[in-house]
């Protein structure tokens, strides 16, 4: 992705159109030029229909919404008879992809469109809608319009972790091991991960202010099946040190037990061998 492509005032367009965080928005739009540089590298991806187009990005809504909004924001554009071309795909393409249209005698249809059509000029951006006080106001999660099984979306959960930062540790990839799990958590519909991720660091216990080790709050353990919802009922909060198992009479009767105690009773998240992988 091209440095700026985030923060751009087109992707701020694009986002206010289909109503998606700024992150799901850059997600669309490197789908699109993933899909585009191996299925139209020539970056006539018109020749795909709007749905085939959605289908590829992992947008679960109505495609033809999805396709207006990435014109009218000038991801994409129309003309030189082509449906529908990336913009400037000319620009943006990578070396790989250049190399191929060069080898195989093409040309870009953005260029021609380049050359031949008068500008365009940028769209009027649609009015930011005001909050009525009188009506409760509803915000889309920030995975709304993206399967359960797609890749963005269960990248969208791990960089809202990495986004956490110090002391909570980031992960450097989603194994197969964590997308197994990530999917089984994102098909619950109590999944709250987004509230739980804004509880965490306000929970000491969390934050590893415990009597039980170095251990700090990570990944692997929010992404097990009732993390989550000890979080969202403050099982973790308070001043002191919080025993989310005490009703266990063994923790009862061994009130310090060692960590490879409590990981062999499996009576705290404690990370298990594999899981900071």
């Amino acid at each position: 992705m091209k440095r700026g492509t985030p923060e751009h005032p087109k992707t701020t367009n694009l986002m206010r159109r289909l109503q998606v965080a700024r992150y799901q928005a850059v997600g669309i739009l490197e789908s699109l030029w993933h899909f585009t540089m191996r299925y139209a590298p020539a970056g006539d991806v018109g020749k795909w229909s709007n749905d085939e187009i959605a289908s590829a990005i992992g947008w679960e809504g109505n495609a033809e919404v999805l396709v207006a909004a990435l014109l009218a924001t000038k991801w994409l554009d129309a003309g030189n008879g082509k449906r529908l071309i990336v913009h400037d795909w000319h620009e943006h393409a990578d070396q790989t992809c250049k190399r191929y249209i060069a080898s195989h005698n093409l040309a870009f249809a953005s260029m021609s469109l380049a050359n031949d059509s008068p500008p365009v000029p940028d769209p009027v951006p649609d009015p930011v809608p005001v909050p009525d006080p009188d009506t409760e106001e509803t915000t889309l999660p920030a995975t709304a319009g993206l399967p359960v099984d797609s890749r963005a979306k269960l990248q969208t959960v791990a960089d809202a972790w990495n986004a956490l930062g110090p002391p909570f540790p980031g992960i450097r990839k989603l194994t197969d091991k964590r997308r197994r799990l990530l999917k089984a958590r994102l098909g619950e519909k109590d999944w709250d991960w987004e509230e739980a991720l804004k509880a965490i660091p306000d929970q000491a216990f969390l934050r590893g202010e415990t009597d039980r080790g170095n251990w700090i709050a990570n990944f692997d353990w929010f992404i097990k099946s009732d993390s989550v919802t000890k979080v969202l009922e403050g099982q973790y909060a308070g001043s002191s040190k919080p025993n989310p198992d005490a009703d266990d009479p063994w923790l009862r009767d061994n009130p310090t037990p060692t960590s490879e105690e409590l990981r062999a009773r499996g009576l705290f998240p404690m990370p298990e061998d594999g899981d900071s992988e």
